[in-house]
């Protein structure tokens, strides 16, 4: 059985999240490599993705990040736009 590393990620859909452990995708060493992975597989599958740090360094400032994907369709246009970001906090 393999141990969780410092980084978790949880990735889901906005209308039919699996919830808690189920969400969870994967765990990284690195904030950096959890962030990578977030942002490839986010925008072409799922509609958000939250890294967690769960190490014991103090001297890690943020704890939880999350990343959104956002898909509006324009009327003007008749297309979609696209937007992605990342936030330390759930608006």
């Amino acid at each position: 059985m393999s141990h969780l590393k410092n980084y978790l990620v949880f990735i889901g859909e906005q209308y039919y999240p699996a919830g808690g452990w189920l969400d969870f995708k994967e765990s990284f060493e690195t904030r950096e490599e959890a962030k990578k992975f977030v942002e490839k597989l986010v925008p072409e599958e799922y509609d958000w993705g939250q890294v967690i740090f769960i190490g014991d360094d103090i001297h890690e400032e943020l704890v939880t990040e999350f990343y959104y994907h956002d898909r509006r369709f324009n009327s003007a246009t008749r297309e979609f736009n696209d937007s992605t970001t990342w936030a330390d906090s759930i608006d």
